[in-house]
């Protein structure tokens, strides 16, 4: 993901929903990232073993410098 907000990010923290075909939610995970510089790209990574075919991301704290 790239940081498009035009800011730095001290702290971000968010929850993805994983769902499967059928839109049903398998399971939730927690990310989160400090130090987030403006237009930069990084890598989130969370580990289930649930089978998921899409997710959706919430932003659930945001502090910007």
């Amino acid at each position: 993901m790239i940081n498009t907000t035009g800011k730095d990010i001290t702290s971000l923290s968010a929850s993805v929903k994983l769902k499967d075909d059928n839109g049903v939610v398998v399971d939730s995970e927690s990310i989160s990232v400090q130090e987030w510089l403006k237009d930069e790209a990084t890598q989130f990574e969370f580990m289930t073993d649930k089978q998921f075919t899409t997710s959706e991301i919430r932003v659930t704290y945001v502090d910007f410098k």
